[in-house]
């Protein structure tokens, strides 16, 4: 039994990811355009995500990155390099329980 990699995002758990896109959400417009056009590289594939009115528009940008197999390494970075602490911490805020949750998971070589 593999165990999946606990670095991607859409393993993180739904509350992290509802609070991050909440608070990523509230940036201006400027903030939140510099984080979106570094996740999604076509300016037309962009608009159109944050145009889309069934989600917020963080929320659409990430369902974009997961799709490609975005890292929590890859978002904590570009977080750090963007000067979005706030958003950061909340992602590390719960990387540290994740990852205990994960390998609890994995079977041990005894069985």
């Amino acid at each position: 039994m593999s165990v999946p990699d606990p670095d991607y995002i859409y393993l993180l758990p739904a509350y992290i990811m509802h609070d991050f896109c909440a608070v990523m959400d509230s940036l201006d417009c400027a903030d939140w355009g510099r984080f979106a056009s570094s996740v999604v590289s076509d300016m037309t594939d962009l608009r159109l995500l944050a145009n889309r009115g069934d989600l917020g528009r963080t929320e659409n940008v990430m369902w974009y990155w997961i799709n490609r197999n975005g890292t929590v390494g890859q978002l904590v970075d570009l977080l750090a390099n963007l000067n979005l602490w706030r958003p950061r911490e909340i992602i590390l805020q719960c990387e540290s329980q994740f990852q205990i949750a994960l390998l609890s998971r994995v079977p041990s070589l005894d069985s």
